[in-house]
């Protein structure tokens, strides 16, 4: 169990979950150019704007770094049926976007496929029979969405929807998946100029093989919501390059530090993976061998699987980094309990990551005698202080308002 004596944790959690799905490539072939032009979907005359309503507003302000309150609301936005689709594709501009991806979950608009019209469905897909759940979206639909989300019109997209069958009696497309591309994102920082936004999102925690890593993605605020401009992949040198220009500055390693937060007894324990840029994600487990039911006889676990980042950090003297920590987002909620294989688990807090908002990184040169009591008493090498340098020999990250330490591993 935890080390007694020790507050409580208290964070604000968000469920994060995700799913998977296949990416064709964004780039318009002839053949493709062709096929929209000679379609039987009825495309119409198209007037020409007098100005593009997703053309960012040119202030000269400058960048702005997003606050809390911002990041956690894009975090809300993104996870959005309506919205995550337009990750899962990489594009320049709006008539690029992928709508196949952003589609195939049906995007908040689509319905379940009528009784009546699954006839109609079957002879336009030339298939005998439905497979798996079916998705209508109607061309009025899809129309208003793409207005709505991109600031331009449907027939002005560069690729047309190959994942769907048009059925022109009923003038709707129709997508049969036996799964999911729902993939969930946190926004983990970003910047403002003027109307224009530029975000990162992370997909969640263990689930990068399959969304591809970290991306950068463009919106603007309109009088009727925010329109995507660009969406693109990061590769690690990209993602740090972003970081060094949204934040004060970056951590002194390259690799991630595996920080642990344990008192050495009891079975508990918080480990964080943390990267120079300031994004972690870690895990918090425990066990209570002696909890005990008819349906859970191996005992009672406490797990927490979560994620976050720090922001403003600065460098305060040769060996001493100061941060901030932003939100913090959980796989489950805090008190869900579920039993498996005949042990209770139950959905807990990140234990040492509480409470806490501001936290100091040391590095391994620092002198033992500039560190506090508290921050000391959870080092592991607090029993041999006297036979080593000096120095802490390893890296510390030190909650000061809940005097928790996390130590790379010994």
């Amino acid at each position: 169990m935890k080390k007694q004596g020790k507050c409580l944790a208290m964070v604000l959690c968000a469920t994060l979950v995700c799913g998977c799905g296949g990416k064709p490539s964004a780039d318009v072939s002839e053949t493709l150019k062709e096929s929209i032009q000679t379609s039987e979907v009825p495309v119409e005359e198209k007037e020409p704007a007098e100005e593009s309503p997703s053309e960012p507003e040119k202030t000269g302000e400058e960048q702005i770094i997003l606050g809390k309150e911002e990041i956690t609301f894009f975090t809300g936005f993104i996870q959005d049926n309506e919205n995550y689709g337009f990750l899962l594709s990489e594009y320049d501009k709006p008539e690029d976007v992928n709508l196949d991806e952003v589609f195939y979950n049906g995007a908040g608009i689509g319905e379940s496929l009528p009784l009546e019209e699954e006839s109609i469905y079957l002879e336009a897909a030339g298939y005998e029979q439905v497979e798996t759940d079916c998705i209508k979206l109607t061309t009025e639909n899809i129309k208003e969405f793409v207005r709505r989300k991109l600031g331009i019109e449907f027939q002005d997209m560069n690729r047309s929807l190959e994942w769907g069958v048009y059925a022109a009696e009923t003038d709707s497309y129709y997508f049969e998946a036996g799964d999911t591309n729902y993939m969930r994102f946190t926004c983990s920082g970003g910047v403002r100029e003027g109307n224009t936004y530029t975000l990162r999102f992370i997909p969640e925690s263990g689930w990068n093989e399959w969304a591809g890593g970290d991306r950068e993605t463009v919106l603007v605020k309109t009088e009727n919501g925010y329109h995507f401009l660009s969406n693109h992949l990061l590769t690690n040198e990209e993602t740090t390059e972003t970081s060094r220009e949204t934040m004060d500055g970056v951590l002194p390693f390259e690799t991630p530090l595996d920080l642990e937060f344990s008192s050495g007894a009891g079975g508990w324990g918080t480990d964080i993976s943390l990267r120079a840029d300031g994004l972690f994600e870690g895990d918090y487990h425990d066990s209570d061998m002696g909890d005990l039911g008819d349906e859970y006889p191996y005992g009672t676990y406490y797990i927490c699987s979560f994620s976050g980042q720090f922001y403003d950090i600065k460098q305060i003297n040769d060996h001493t980094y100061s941060m901030t920590l932003g939100e913090l987002f959980s796989q489950e909620i805090a008190g869900t309990e579920w039993i498996e294989d005949g042990i209770r688990y139950m959905a807990d807090e990140p234990y040492g990551m509480d409470g806490g908002k501001e936290f100091l990184l040391y590095t391994p040169d620092t002198p033992i005698d500039e560190l506090s009591e508290e921050f000391l008493s959870w080092w592991p090498g607090q029993w041999n202080m006297d036979s080593g340098d000096g120095t802490l020999s390893c890296y510390g990250l030190y909650n000061k308002e809940m005097e928790y330490g996390f130590f790379t591993y010994q």
